[in-house]
């Protein structure tokens, strides 16, 4: 049948859901009414940039809207749900609801997040961490460019128990799954220093920058970003899909609230496919893929850890495209 954006039935698909399932396409030529959205950085069914893609354009068209953020590892599967995290949620959702109800105080605003924690159950998250705006939430930026040019392969054979590791149903591990960190033939790799001695915490969305070349329309990118510890053992931090054009392009992975220790490398890895969480691109050819640049917004200031965070650097918007308000 083809991709499925050439059968007649996803447009019925796309349709639905636009019209009935997605408060995205709401009328919104007036200001909504108080909102306080929670997302899950680890929810793979509905990714914490949905939330943030309504907030913007929320924030842009009607400046004065009461809105708010809190993001944390949370909802649909690989969602951790940890108690404490819960709590603190409910607790935020409960002053919300006594402010507006029943005139209590107006609690705080803007963003608040939390972060994915691996280790025991009842290992805390670190934060929480708030910003008054979405955009301030992160304050630095750790970068690299990688100028040789690299291919991705119209198939992975060996990604298999890779991607069954860190998919959100059954074989999947959770959120914290671990699998191989080493390279694979066939995938786009590429990585970061290691994480300096006090490390550094990822909040938004890592961005790649690079030039593309596919060899079929159909061909699309998936991509990883993984954390490989010193044992050489890697857990998802977020990933992404992108049906790329030729030329210079920018995607942007799903976001996270995630720190990298002491001694972890930042890994991103571009596929064909990561299956099963996403379905494989029908004709999916090669795709040459250069002069590459990741940019993973952080937490700490620019100038800290010994100028390895450093100044957001200017946003790469495509022709036709303006950035939000506030950036």
């Amino acid at each position: 049948m083809g991709e499925p954006y050439t059968d007649p039935v996803s447009a019925d698909i796309v349709d639905e859901v636009t019209s009935h399932h997605s408060s995205y396409y709401i009328d919104h030529s007036i200001a909504p009414a108080p909102l306080l959205i929670s997302n899950g950085w680890t929810d793979d069914l509905f990714p914490a940039d949905e939330a943030i893609r309504f907030y913007n354009r929320t924030r842009t068209e009607h400046p004065r809207a009461d809105i708010s953020l809190f993001f944390l590892d949370y909802g649909h599967q690989r969602g951790q749900n940890k108690d404490a995290d819960v709590e603190l949620l409910r607790s935020k959702e409960d002053k919300f609801f006594a402010h507006y109800l029943k005139g209590k105080k107006a609690p705080k605003g803007g963003v608040t997040t939390l972060t994915q924690t691996c280790g025991a159950d009842d290992k805390p998250s670190r934060g929480p961490y708030r910003a008054s705006q979405w955009s301030r939430i992160a304050r630095g930026e750790v970068r690299g460019r990688f100028k040789p040019a690299q291919t991705i392969a119209p198939s992975v054979p060996s990604d298999g128990p890779r991607g069954q590791a860190y998919d959100p149903i059954a074989p999947g591990g959770g959120a914290c799954a671990t699998a191989p960190g080493s390279d694979q033939q066939g995938a786009a790799s590429y990585r970061l220093d290691a994480a300096p001695k006090r490390g550094y915490t990822l909040l938004g969305s890592p961005t790649v920058i690079a030039r593309f070349t596919p060899q079929s329309p159909t061909s699309q990118v998936a991509a990883r970003l993984l954390d490989v510890d010193e044992n050489g053992d890697a857990t998802l931090v977020a990933r992404g899909l992108w049906r790329p054009d030729t030329g210079k392009q920018v995607f942007q992975l799903h976001p996270n609230g995630y720190r990298f220790a002491k001694g972890h490398v930042p890994k991103l890895e571009l596929l064909p496919a990561d299956a099963p969480y996403s379905r494989p691109s029908n004709g999916q050819a090669p795709v040459s893929v250069e002069r590459l640049r990741l940019r993973l917004p952080v937490r700490q200031a620019a100038g800290s850890l010994g100028k390895i965070v450093r100044k957001p650097a200017k946003e790469f918007v495509p022709e036709g495209y303006e950035l939000a308000r506030g950036y």
